[in-house]
């Protein structure tokens, strides 16, 4: 163990706090992650920083490719090639994870930090029966012996919603809906009651009934175990319904940031305003068309001088292919922030 790591929360077999933290259980300051690839360098992130209370929830929006998932896979240090490079600072627990060794690392995944992929399908092995997958966890993190293992995950699959555990414990994840092989993905998750749950897309591909029921069951379970949630979803309704603040990214940044009621009711910079005007309300007529962005995202590659949204916002001015903009508060307390030269001036103003 580094000299760094002495005394760490983490030197503990235990997850527990214990009120030891006198900051954010997660504050990540300007995060950035560079990929080399052969036509070159390209930012996928780009100086992100926030930071996430212990209980809380914390919804990243944007489209494909806006660096969701790279964020996420940043947090938990899942880049092992040489090719991706990683700066700035991410602080679980007063420690810095960029500056931890990989031993050190397998103290943190599952214990402290843990992550619920997008498609449960990929994510969950083929060859494994589901209820050898959620106590594997157990066993290695926790050091329970076999039979423990298995009446605790056993517990864990009827705490997601799985009654019939028994049943499905011996299933294997084709044999299972996309409902429960969500459901099951979650109880990996959560099985060794991690401070961090990093949930990429847990509702994408499934039916809105089943959405709720996934978003509900994320609910309880934060508030069951005190566990801080970053929910990374495209859709601005899923982020409104279940976050206490939205982060909104756009071509690597983070371009709005606030309490989730605010930024959703009076959004500022025009990309968030644009993202809520193409969702489907129950105001709409039924057989109205869908509004659309306008343009495609930037190539990471080759973006903008300016604002990366200038190539697709109608209120784009000189100012905007120039100089890119940085976040200032919008109030006094500093809580919304924003990224736009020009910004929506009111509540219920459109992009066009």
């Amino acid at each position: 163990m580094n000299d760094h790591t002495r005394g760490s929360v983490f030197d503990s077999d235990s997850a527990s706090l214990s009120g030891t933290l006198d900051e954010p259980l997660l504050r990540v300051e300007n995060l950035t992650t560079t990929y080399d690839l052969d036509k070159g360098y390209i930012k996928a992130l780009d100086n992100v920083s926030f930071t996430l209370e212990e209980g809380k929830v914390l919804g990243i929006v944007g489209e494909s490719g806006s660096g969701k998932t790279t964020l996420c896979r940043s947090i938990m240090r899942l880049f092992s090639t040489a090719h991706v490079h990683t700066g700035g600072s991410i602080n679980l627990a007063g420690e810095n994870l960029l500056e931890l060794t990989e031993p050190m690392l397998r103290r943190v995944w599952g214990r402290w930090v843990s992550i619920v992929f997008q498609d449960p399908m990929t994510s969950l092995s083929p060859l494994m029966r589901i209820g050898n997958q959620v106590s594997e966890g157990l066993r290695i993190r926790m050091s329970l012996s076999r039979r423990e293992a298995k009446q605790r995950a056993m517990s864990i699959l009827k705490s997601v919603g799985i009654k019939s555990a028994k049943e499905y414990f011996p299933r294997y994840p084709h044999q299972l809906s996309g409902g429960l092989r969500q459901r099951v993905a979650i109880a990996i998750g959560v099985a060794c009651e991690p401070k961090l749950l990093i949930a990429d897309e847990p509702t994408t591909g499934l039916d809105v009934t089943i959405q709720a029921q996934i978003l509900k069951l994320l609910d309880k379970l934060r508030y069951d175990h005190k566990m801080a949630i970053i929910l990374v979803t495209h859709d601005v309704g899923v982020a409104a319904t279940a976050a206490d603040d939205i982060a909104v990214m756009y071509a690597g940044r983070i371009v709005e940031y606030g309490p989730a009621g605010t930024v959703i009711r009076n959004p500022l910079m025009r990309y968030t305003r644009a993202l809520l005007d193409t969702s489907p309300h129950l105001y709409h007529d039924p057989h109205s068309r869908l509004k659309t962005i306008p343009g495609h995202a930037p190539d990471l590659s080759n973006l903008p001088a300016g604002c990366p949204f200038s190539t697709r916002c109608v209120a784009v001015g000189e100012r905007c292919h120039n100089e890119r903009p940085e976040l200032i508060g919008a109030g006094d307390d500093d809580t919304h922030r924003y990224a736009c030269w020009h910004p929506v001036d009111k509540v219920g103003s459109k992009t066009s």
